[in-house]
């Protein structure tokens, strides 16, 4: 499954998920009907952008 999400600043996943968001070592991305959790488990860098 493929999915192209807006990486997001931080703090608006930790204001939407408090108590789920870890910014130390995940990546805040969405896009409108999308998260990172539809993206797929796996991410890497491909060029400039994460696939």
């Amino acid at each position: 499954m493929k999915a192209n999400v807006t990486i997001q600043d931080n703090t608006i996943c930790l204001k939407q998920y408090p108590n789920q968001f870890a910014a130390g070592n995940q990546l805040c991305a969405s896009a409108q009907g999308k998260d990172i959790c539809q993206v797929g488990q796996y991410m890497y860098p491909s060029s400039m952008t994460l696939m």
